[in-house]
């Protein structure tokens, strides 16, 4: 029990109950090992962790376990040691190289999907393929969770000896999930999602048959076609994306995208949170989509991945019942009309489908492990802790925008419809007409972008006798630009070239520079006092428009 380490010297303070390793294969199972260890809080053991050599995603695999304070051993150093349980969330016959009590669970939503790569089957599910659960004629794990008893069912099929030794656990990262429903708010909060906007979570698992695997021009897409004020966007991205490509080159490939007001789950760090506080995804066959449908999210599905899944698992299944999202028709209404929340009873058949033991499986796992380790087992359940907060990167500032803005009637008098869109996504995919108003900040570094901008304005708010300076300033440094503003404490101001100047008493100056602009090329007087309502989607708010003093272009006394 005594682990000395170098030399002779016992190095553990308190006596821990028993020792447990973990065996890691990915990053998908390094994320689910570490989240099953919050189940052992009230009887901690001693902690070791261990790479199974062989996967092509173990990239940096070490430094993320040792980044989480834990001690990793060497394969040969584990092989050669015995342990009380050894748990892992894969299986594989390299399993049967370590000495202990063997559980094995899956590291996504139950055992679904085909990888003949590595399996040497493409009709049995990774997890329940022979070659993975015996060596030797002998099966190896001793304990084998499963998320439902069907997955029982097709493992009596291919390995049946194993199905004696499996037990339905249900999914703890699941339970962890609806557990923290409670926490919605919040994690929108974290993830600066306002009341009046609407949280698109994309998700994608590996390989070709992935959301990012067949459809690439999905995140500009949605980027160039959901107005900013009404909708924010979040991918999550499977570990083996990351180690597949490498995290340095994945945030390379997201950069312009982060440029455009996209946010994404680094790797290693709580997705799940992402899922509680959506309000539809978008996604494929990975186990996020289905988290997200068994929880009651809306979803539709933008890539087919039954290629590779067991045609009899219930994700497949599901595919096959579930609406897609067609990229070659607009977005936006698309979205729109799968907002509302599905039906109760729906939502129900998915989750039974997906999970049994639910609210059990924590309860269900500690039990079983405590047991391997010869452990009392506790009589009332554990607590289940709650996902982990985001941790998505700081937002970067919009720099540059293409508006469309438009008077209308409903009926109660003329008002302004303004619907804003990163300029650089717009520019990668929409058709930029006439229509579109360039609007520009004073952070927008890219010259040709500036010079080609008929509105630039100063989102940082300054004082009045600073904004006219700027203002005069980028009217001589830019002949091109009609209309520059400026936001203050007290709203923003906004000067034509050779025309009037107002104050507008909202301090958001791309809505006001816009919404201004079009009341004005639309024959609406500034002359006087006055007071429209523009319409952002989600929101409407209302304009104060107060002229201000001016001479030959030049404002008076900072007004």
């Amino acid at each position: 029990m005594g682990d000395q380490g170098r030399g002779t010297v016992d190095r553990l303070t308190r006596k821990p109950p028993y020792r447990l390793l973990l065996v890691v294969r990915n990053g998908a199972t390094l994320d689910r090992l570490l989240s099953l260890l919050q189940v052992l809080r009230e009887d901690v053991p001693e902690i070791r962790f261990t790479i199974e050599p062989g996967s092509v995603f173990d990239q940096g695999l070490s430094h993320h376990i040792e980044s989480r304070g834990y001690e990793v051993l060497a394969w040969q150093e584990a092989t050669a040691s015995s342990f009380d349980v050894i748990l892992a969330a894969h299986a594989s016959w390299q399993l049967a190289s370590l000495r202990g009590y063997l559980v094995v669970c899956p590291h996504g939503a139950g055992y679904n999907r085909l990888v003949p790569g590595s399996t040497g089957s493409d009709t049995v599910a990774t997890g329940l393929v022979r070659s993975q659960l015996t060596h030797d004629g002998e099966v190896i794990p001793d304990l084998i969770y499963v998320s439902h008893a069907e997955q029982i069912d097709r493992l009596r099929e291919s390995v049946p000896e194993a199905a004696e030794r499996a037990v339905v656990l249900g999914d703890p990262v699941f339970d962890r999930i609806a557990d923290s429903e409670v926490l919605r708010s919040r994690f929108r909060r974290q993830l600066n999602v306002t009341e009046t906007q609407k949280l698109v979570v994309v998700s994608s698992t590996w390989g070709r048959y992935g959301t990012l695997g067949t459809r690439e021009d999905l995140i500009p897409k949605l980027l160039a076609q959901l107005p900013v004020h009404e909708y924010r966007l979040l991918v999550i991205l499977h570990p083996n994306v990351w180690a597949g490509h490498s995290a340095g080159e994945v945030k390379l490939y997201l950069q312009d995208y982060c440029d455009s007001g996209l946010m994404y789950v680094p790797p290693h760090t709580p997705w799940e949170a992402g899922v509680v506080a959506a309000d539809i995804l978008l996604g494929d066959h990975g186990s996020v989509t289905y988290y997200g449908a068994a929880l009651g999210r809306p979803y539709l599905l933008v890539a087919d991945g039954r290629a590779e899944l067991d045609p009899v698992s219930p994700p497949a299944l599901l595919s096959g019942e579930s609406a897609y999202l067609d990229l070659g028709q607009d977005l936006l209404p698309q979205i729109e009309r799968n907002l509302a929340p599905p039906d109760p009873a729906e939502v129900t058949a998915v989750a039974a489908a997906m999970f049994q033991e639910q609210d059990r499986s924590w309860e269900i796992l500690r039990n079983g492990i405590m047991r391997a380790a010869g452990r009392p087992v506790p009589r009332r359940a554990p607590r289940v802790v709650p996902v982990g907060d985001p941790e998505v990167p700081p937002d970067r500032p919009l720099t540059a925008w293409m508006v469309l803005a438009k008077v209308y009637d409903p009926g109660s008098g003329p008002m302004v419809a303004v619907q804003c869109f990163p300029r650089i996504a717009a520019e990668r995919v929409a058709d930029l007409s006439e229509d579109y108003l360039q609007v520009t900040t004073e952070g927008e570094i890219d010259r040709s972008v500036r010079e080609n901008s008929e509105v630039i304005v100063h989102a940082d708010p300054v004082a009045p006798t600073v904004g006219d300076k700027w203002a005069a300033n980028i009217f001589a440094r830019y002949p091109g630009v009609g209309l520059v503003g400026y936001a203050f404490a007290e709203g923003c101001n906004l000067k034509w070239r050779d025309g009037p100047s107002v104050r507008v008493d909202h301090p958001d100056v791309v809505v006001g520079a816009a919404a201004i602009h079009c009341w004005r090329v639309n024959g609406y007087a500034l002359a006087a006092v006055a007071s429209f309502e523009v319409d952002l989607g989600s929101a409407q708010i209302k304009l104060v428009v107060t002229p201000l003093a001016h001479s030959n272009g030049v404002r008076v006394n900072g007004y």
